[in-house]
């Protein structure tokens, strides 16, 4: 199971996480490609910090959306939309390829653009000819209970089904909105108790108290979090032992 989170989201004099912290208990890591955080000195420090840890390196890309944290969705045309991905997207590639030399690992579409090409078809499409004709070994997260899989397949690109361990679950599938209270899981011992569910159970307990299935490559920690850097020392001892 691969452990994700999402850093770089620094920018200026605002600080968004404690990367240093959280790096050495994941395997990949989604950096910001400053629409919504993140900065170009955040973003080559960051993968800097991802290289010296041997974690692999994601695009982050979002909506533009700096006041709302790219949790606001957007409406654009397709062409405005393939446009601005092709702007994050080789901006944070050809970041890392001058930085460490090495290629892109994957990409992870952040907040509301994430939610938002989960049922987009054409858009998602977009996004994938976008990665295939950059590298067409790119890895594209997302949402476990979507059909993006099946999209990914009809574009040839490989695609990793993600499940969170600090976020709670609707009945369908889908994550709770972030406007109700709890949507956020804090406290590590109740998210490490959901991770080590859907690792080894390939399940999950929803809001309403269902359990249902969630098939997940990718596990993900948000590095916004606050209780995220004793979520993962917590879930690697559970793991370890």
């Amino acid at each position: 199971m691969d452990i994700n989170c999402d850093m770089g989201e620094s920018y200026g004099r605002f600080r968004v996480g404690n990367d240093a912290a959280l790096m050495p208990y994941i395997s990949s890591c989604n950096l910001a490609c400053g629409f919504h955080g993140g900065d170009p000195l955040t973003l080559k420090q960051t993968i800097q910090l991802a290289h010296t840890h041997k974690v692999s390196i994601g695009a982050h890309p979002s909506f533009p959306d700096l006041q709302g944290f790219g949790r606001r969705r957007m409406e654009m045309k397709l062409a405005d939309f393939e446009a601005l991905m092709q702007y994050q997207l080789y901006a944070v590639a050809g970041m890392v390829r001058a930085e460490v030399q090495q290629p892109l690992h994957h990409v992870k579409p952040h907040g509301a653009l994430y939610h938002f090409l989960s049922t987009e078809k054409a858009y998602a499409l977009a996004l994938m000819q976008i990665m295939y004709q950059w590298d067409a070994e790119l890895i594209l997260y997302g949402a476990a209970h979507s059909d993006m899989h099946l999209w990914a397949a009809e574009a040839q690109v490989p695609f990793w089904a993600e499940a969170f361990m600090d976020r709670r679950y609707e009945a369908d599938g889908t994550l709770r909105a972030r406007q109700f209270p709890d949507a956020v899981i804090t406290d590590p011992q109740e998210a490490v108790d959901q991770a080590l569910q859907i690792i080894h159970e390939q399940k999950v307990r929803t809001v309403s108290g269902e359990v249902i299935d969630i098939n997940a490559q990718t596990l993900c920690v948000h590095g916004d979090n606050e209780g995220a850097s004793a979520i993962l020392k917590l879930l690697s001892s559970s793991l370890q032992a």
